[in-house]
């Protein structure tokens, strides 16, 4: 019989399942078994906590936000009864400097009467010497001040946001976490459920993941010029008789609350009279940082605030950063930034999205970013500490981007314009149509004529004259002669530097219609003049032709009609010779404007005839300047066909419109406004007139809008009188 082994009895204890709350585990027990448990919260009843910091005296509008705020943190409307809600969660974000802090302590002052058992508050720290704050720690300075005794605190951070949570519960009150590193961080400080709570953080960073929690964000921008001065005005104690003084300096600080602090530090440690100093300090471009960073108020620095921001900046990033100092425009698209960092598109984005996150640019549309100006100085601070020798190759890649965009949207634009200059590089991007080539010039001039500048004077002279190149539509769509001609100027500059005599003859040739639009005929003619000369020695008949026809459309806005007949006709004649169909249509529809002011009535419609069916998609499809031959054409008709007259209009705005060229579709609405007033149907003339209306406000052009209100005054007249 086999023998059988025998164990001892098991003293063990295993434990299966899954167990919750306190739980006994033994073997065999002898005696009595006494169980104590760790006691929970226990607060001293009905502490009341003011923790809040006072807030500054001096504060400035910031009435909308308020307003928002209030919006934000109250009661859902409908709200039924039962359990209580989570309180309101609001994230306040911006910049560094830009007065977050201030606008959340203000509002938490004003919202303490609506949360019974007090306010708590902490600075967490996110760009703080020592580090972001320890969730664990503030929890346990909240469990403090709510009566929680050290040696009965929970030792761990669930422990300890467990408790907060419990002893919040049911009792309103404001939270304030100042300046927050990360979502996780907030997170573990939520106070417990109650629907008067009130929970505000602020933080540089967007922190996109308080989303699940509720968070609801405000982002907080920098002052109105108006509330910036008077915020300067009062923090320098400036008198009355200083405002404009006051008004430049605050300019100069972007409306950034921080900089208007320092230039108020700045004043009052100088003394009476001061402001002027601050001012022409300011001025100086390369020094404004400088001088908004008084060394014996540190906590005022705008350069330490700004470096706190940037020192946090993963590497890409901060390249990218820096970098954007050296770039002359206020706005970046990814494409920019990959330039700017020698990249990919897709690396370029992510830094961008990181300082976006950090609040150092602002998307202002989906893929375009801007830096605030000051950020910028302080960005080329940086650049010339770090790395000196990336700004001529970053200023290189940008002009080679910008030249070849432009190019190609010009060409975009303007398909019959055939150009005998070298256009260097090929766009790597694509343009659907005349509409988005005109859009990206249109959103791109202020980029586009700086670089043009700023290419000149870094001797990049192709790249100067191929941003140039490209950049005649915003003159010809958007009447934008101050970008032109700057541009102009440095290409200019440029093609003479290089010995470029074709190039230097087009520009001056288009400077000759830029001053006459401008009425500045004496300038008009020289640049002609200068043109011409070139043009006469080279013996280039089709550009002789063209510089008569710009001759002629000068003297026709001189009000010199007979000599722009002249000079047009002597140009219609060699472009039959040469049969240069495109110049033809246009000399035509230049003619006829002149036929027209001359009387000369039939010369007029067969003139614009002729250019319309030339510059239509059978000939040269030119839609553009098609629809400028409608325009002319349609007074004609008007008292023999107002129908047909109407017709040519109504085909112009839309085609105007279609191709975004605002300048042209504006004049087509108020000429189709006026139409429609001449022949009786003044209520279907209040929309064209009030569209053409808002399209010259919108575009500074002021003659335009005051065009536009009297014939609204008119049609308004004629409905009364009907």
């Amino acid at each position: 019989m086999a023998h059988e082994e025998r164990r001892p009895p098991s003293t063990g204890a295993e434990l299966h399942g899954d167990v919750s709350g306190t739980v006994v585990q033994s073997g065999v027990v002898h005696g009595g078994v006494h169980v104590h448990q760790a006691p929970g919260p226990q607060p001293e009843p009905d502490r009341l906590l003011h923790q809040l910091p006072r807030p500054t005296p001096v504060f400035v509008n910031r009435e909308p936000e308020l307003a928002e705020l209030d919006a934000l943190t109250g009661s859902p409307p409908g709200t039924e009864p039962g359990p209580p809600g989570p309180g309101a969660l609001v994230l306040l974000t911006g910049s560094g400097g830009v007065g977050k802090s201030s606008l959340a302590l203000r509002f938490a002052w004003k919202n303490a009467p609506r949360t019974p058992h007090g306010q708590l508050y902490y600075d967490l720290g996110a760009h703080a010497g020592g580090g972001p704050a320890d969730p664990g720690d503030v929890l346990a300075s909240f469990l403090a001040a709510l009566g929680v005794s050290a040696d009965a605190m929970p030792p761990d951070l669930s422990g300890r946001a467990s408790w907060f949570r419990s002893l919040t519960t049911g009792k309103g009150v404001t939270l304030l976490l100042d300046d927050a590193a990360s979502a996780a961080q907030v997170r573990a400080l939520l106070p417990g459920p109650d629907p008067r709570s009130v929970t505000i953080v602020t933080s540089r960073n967007r922190l996109a993941g308080l989303a699940l929690d509720g968070a609801r964000p405000l982002a907080v921008e920098p002052l109105e010029d108006t509330d910036a001065s008077r915020l300067l005005a009062r923090l320098a104690d400036v008198p009355a008789g200083d405002m404009s003084l006051v008004d430049r300096a605050a300019r100069f600080c972007g409306g950034l609350p921080i900089a208007l602090i320092a230039a108020a530090v700045s004043v009052r440690l100088r003394g009476a009279g001061a402001i002027g100093g601050v001012v022409r300090d300011l001025e100086q471009h390369g020094r404004r940082i400088e001088a908004l960073s008084p060394e014996e108020e540190q906590e005022m620095s705008v350069r330490s605030v700004f470096d706190a921001s940037y020192d946090a900046l993963p590497e890409a990033a901060a390249r990218l950063y820096r970098r954007l100092g050296w770039a002359p425009m206020s706005e970046v698209t990814r494409l920019a930034a990959a330039a700017i960092l020698d990249s990919s598109p897709e690396e370029a984005r992510d830094a961008l999205r990181a300082l976006a996150t950090g609040s150092l640019v602002r998307e202002v549309a989906q893929g375009r970013y801007r830096m605030h100006d000051l950020l910028r100085l302080h960005a080329r601070e940086r650049a010339v500490a770090a790395e000196p020798e990336s700004e001529v190759p970053v200023i290189t890649r940008l002009c080679d981007l910008y030249s070849a965009c432009s190019q190609a949207a010009d060409r975009s634009v303007r398909p019959y314009a055939a150009s005998d200059d070298d256009r260097p590089g090929t766009a790597p991007v694509g343009f659907d149509g005349k509409r988005d080539a005109l859009a990206w010039l249109g959103t791109e001039r202020t980029a586009l004529t700086e670089l043009a500048v700023l290419a000149g004077r870094n001797g990049l002279h192709r790249q100067a004259m191929g941003i140039a190149e490209g950049m005649w539509p915003i003159f010809l769509n958007f009447r934008d002669v101050r970008s032109w001609l700057r541009a102009a100027d440095a290409a200019l500059g440029s093609a003479r530097a290089v010995g470029d005599d074709r190039y230097a003859a087009r520009v001056l040739a288009k400077k000759g219609l830029v001053h006459s639009y401008s009425r500045d005929h004496d300038r008009a003619q020289q640049a002609l003049d200068a043109a011409e000369r070139i043009w006469r020695e080279l013996g280039d008949r089709e550009r002789i032709a063209q510089i008569l026809q710009r001759r002629g459309i000068a003297a026709f806005d001189a009000g010199h009609h007979h000599s722009a007949a002249d000079h047009l006709g002597e140009a219609l004649r060699i472009d039959e010779e040469l049969g240069h169909r495109h110049n033809r249509a246009i000399t035509l529809l230049t003619l006829g404007r002149v036929h027209k002011a001359l009387g000369r009535s039939d010369n007029a419609r067969a003139a614009l005839g002729q250019a319309l069916q030339e510059l239509s998609p059978d000939g040269v499809d030119d839609p553009l300047n098609a629809a400028r031959a409608r325009m002319e054409l349609a007074p004609l008709l008007s008292a023999d066909d107002p129908g047909r007259a109407e017709e040519h209009l109504v085909e112009a705005c839309d085609a105007l419109h279609g191709h975004g060229a605002d300048a042209g579709h504006a004049e087509a609405l108020l000429a189709l406004g006026r139409l429609r007033v001449r022949t009786g149907d003044a209520d279907a003339a209040r929309s064209p007139l009030q569209e053409a209306l808002e399209l010259f406000e919108r575009m500074g052009d002021r003659g335009g809008a005051e065009q536009a209100r009297r014939a609204l005054a008119q049609a308004a007249a004629d409905q009364d009188h009907g």
